[in-house]
This record gives C-alpha cells, structure tokens and sequence, in this order.
C-alpha cells in the first residue's frame, strides 16, 4: 500500500481534534520519535510510512502494516514545514484515573500552548511522576505539538482529562498546591502525601473557582538581578518537580 491522496488527505484531517477524537487516531512524525515508538510501543501503531532507506535501517521485525513511501508523499502528508523520512497513525492511548494518589501530581487548568503542555508531560516523565490531570480547556494531548514537544512521553504518562471537581471527589484528602508570589520558598516546603501541583493558564493563571480549594502556596523567589516579571507554565512547573523529586 502507497501513501495514496486518500491517506493522505486522512493523515492531515487529523489536525483537526474533532478528527482526531471522531477516529480515535492521531499522528506522530519525526525519525527519531517514530523510531521509538516503534520499538517501545508499536501496539499503538496503526499504520507507518516510511521511504524504503528509514524501513530497511529500523524495522527489523516482520511487520505487514509498514508501507515504503515516496519523500513527496511523505512531505504532502507531514503536518509540519519540514517532513522527516517517517510517519505513522496511531491509536488513543487508554488514560485512566489511578485508585490511589502517590506523592506528586500534576493538574493543568487551560494550559493551551502546546509547546507548554508537552514540555511538562517530558519533564513530569523525566522525574518519575506518573499522572498528569487536564481540563477540557487545555491543549489536546495528540495535538502535534504536544506530541512533539513531549519526545514520546505521552505514551508512558497517565494523563487523565478531568475538572477539579471530579479529582476532588475521588481524591478527598490530597493537598493542592499553587505556585504564589506570597506562598512559601518552595526551597523550604516539604511535600505533603498525596499532593498535586496545580499549574493554570498563560495568562490568567488558576481560576477563582479552583483558587479556594489550595491547601498550599509556594513560590520560586527570583534573583535580585532578573528583569523578567515571571516564570512561563513550563518552566515554573518543572522547577518545582525537580525541587520535590527527592522527596517523591
């Protein structure tokens, strides 16, 4: 099977995430990412295309749903301004609400870039925490992007869409924590059971809703020499992880 006009006109309506959501598919591309999946999660692999080099140097195992493809093709089909040599449709990953809290998550309130979500989702992997919450609000976890951006980490993350509500209720004696310019150093914080570390949107930040639920405020101080006013989503969320990584 060639990557048909067909394909590829499929391929590229799963930008969209009511496509996405409708099939239940989405997209990876880039050599090194596909490269990974492939061998580390190739059960999530619907169909891969790839020029006949990428093939005969990475799947070394008898497959019948690889397809040899033209660099044309492949570059018609990318979601992306530059193609790479190897693309494939993969299946939702099931994301389910764990029974139990360990000692850190992460809830994202209407993050919605991106390039934050998925740098959070690489760096919460990185460190060993296992479950990510998202509101609907935020940036689709098979977004491109986010894909990207996260170096495959979606695939070995829990990342749970829920509202605070939901979490709450099934979790009554967590702590939510949130980064304030009046909470406490988070140099100086120990991290209670069954925490989750609250992160919320660029711009407006965790919602008044959601703001009288938190247990605890903590802050990263900033140098006296710094001219910046704060911390994009991203950065703040990974320091913090990698502040209570010890302790987790």
């Amino acid at each position: 099977m060639f990557l048909s006009k067909n394909k590829i006109k499929y391929i590229k309506s799963l930008k969209s995430k009511k496509d996405r959501q409708q099939n239940q598919h989405f997209v990876i591309e880039g050599n090194s990412l596909v490269k990974d999946i492939y061998n580390f999660y190739p059960s999530l692999i619907v169909e891969g295309y790839a020029t006949k080099e990428w093939i005969n140097q990475n799947i070394t195992k008898n497959t019948t749903n690889w397809y040899e493809s033209e660099p044309k093709a492949l570059n018609q089909a990318s979601q992306f301004n530059s193609a790479s040599d190897a693309i494939c449709i993969c299946k939702f990953k099931e994301n389910k609400f764990p029974k139990s809290l360990p000692k850190l998550s992460i809830f994202l309130e209407n993050v919605q870039d991106p390039g934050n979500i998925g740098t959070i989702i690489r760096t919460a992997d990185w460190m060993g925490i296992n479950n990510i919450f998202l509101t609907s609000g935020c940036a689709d976890i098979y977004n491109s992007k986010v894909v990207r951006a996260s170096m495959g980490a979606i695939f070995s993350m829990n990342c749970i869409i829920a509202d605070y509500t939901e979490i709450k209720t099934r979790f009554p004696d967590h702590r939510l924590l949130l980064t304030k310019m009046e909470g406490i150093n988070y140099e100086n914080f120990t991290l209670p059971e069954q925490s989750i570390l609250a992160i919320g949107n660029e711009g407006s930040g965790i919602s008044e809703d959601i703001q009288q639920y938190v247990h605890d405020s903590i802050h990263i101080p900033k140098s006296k020499k710094a001219f910046s006013e704060s911390l994009n989503a991203a950065m703040a969320c990974g320091i913090i992880m990698a502040q209570f990584k010890s302790q987790i």
